[in-house]
């Protein structure tokens, strides 16, 4: 690629506030070589606070619970906006090194003020059946503004250079280490940092502004605190893959198209809402139904394998 090619803006990884225009060559070098994108900038100031009022109005009185929780782009115009937001778009085309771009999931991440939830040292590929695991990345773009007392992110840098690691959950996970309950993963899964060289990187703080966004690879170890603020921390997560991946699982599974074309029949498609326009009702009843079907193939094959856990939980 040319290196005029494809610019976007990328926070400074120094101090935090300079920013840099880095074409895709040397978003993909930076990607490679530590597991993640620190920041980019995805909305404007004014942009951000519309996305915070639209998910205000979609939960009024509690965040998202559940299944409700997961692909809320098929149902909701304004995540079906943002996950096909053109800044994120050629982000993730240029670390997943092709034009051709599915969406597996997306999944609102809320923690309360004052809250003990907590997300443990993990990666995303553990139980999704995706492979191979390189050609997926996971979005992480902040509703609020999410900084260490509200409980941002943290990498472990090139982690994902170990492959994917063994994974305590369920009753162990309480034994070894989740004996407080607030281990927000849906299979309280964790890794061990005492038994992995990979756990012993760099930490790198992914503190965002609203209307920023974080990428990391699907084998990144990462984890976040729980949210000591006074205000509620709020992310959306979207799972983008290669349009080459594969579910090796043993249901078929449904994803949505963002760019380019398929380039196997093991998916089916996910009908999408309009852009541009406002959505129908009967667009909106076909998202839901689409939803619920989706997390029905998804959920038999993200936990198949666990005996005690069935269902995402809140």
């Amino acid at each position: 690629m040319h290196a005029d090619a494809e610019r976007v803006m990328v926070m400074d990884d120094g101090d935090g506030q300079a920013r840099r225009s880095m074409n895709a060559d040397a978003l993909d070098r930076s990607y490679r070589a530590g597991g993640y994108i620190a920041s980019i900038d995805v909305l404007s100031p004014s942009e951000a606070s519309a996305l915070r009022s639209a998910f205000d109005r979609a939960h009024p009185s509690s965040p998202p619970a559940g299944d409700e929780r997961f692909k809320p782009h098929l149902f909701l115009p304004f995540v079906n906006e943002i996950v096909r937001n053109e800044t994120i778009a050629s982000t993730v085309q240029a670390v997943l090194r092709t034009k051709n771009v599915l969406l597996w999931s997306s999944d609102f991440n809320v923690k309360g003020p004052k809250s003990g939830g907590y997300f443990p040292l993990h990666q995303d590929a553990t139980y999704t059946g995706l492979e191979p695991a390189d050609g997926g990345v996971t979005v992480w773009l902040a509703v609020s503004d999410a900084d260490e007392e509200s409980g941002c992110m943290a990498f472990i840098e090139g982690s994902q250079e170990f492959g994917q690691l063994p994974h305590v959950e369920g009753a162990a996970a309480a034994d070894a280490g989740d004996k407080d309950g607030n281990n927000m993963l849906s299979r309280k899964q964790f890794v061990d940092i005492d038994d992995h060289d990979a756990c012993k990187g760099r930490r790198v703080i992914a503190a965002l502004r609203a209307g920023q966004a974080s990428l990391h690879h699907f084998h990144l170890l990462h984890q976040s605190g729980p949210n000591n603020s006074s205000r509620p921390r709020i992310g959306l997560a979207l799972r983008y893959i290669a349009a080459s991946v594969k579910q090796t699982g043993k249901v078929r599974e449904a994803v949505t198209l963002i760019s380019g074309r398929t380039e196997h029949d093991g998916f089916d498609l996910e009908p999408s809402l309009p852009l541009g326009r406002r959505a129908s009702e009967f667009e909106i009843e076909r998202g839901k139904t689409a939803h619920r079907d989706s997390m029905r193939r998804e959920k038999e094959n993200y936990f198949d394998s666990s005996a005690a856990v069935k269902e995402y939980g809140g």
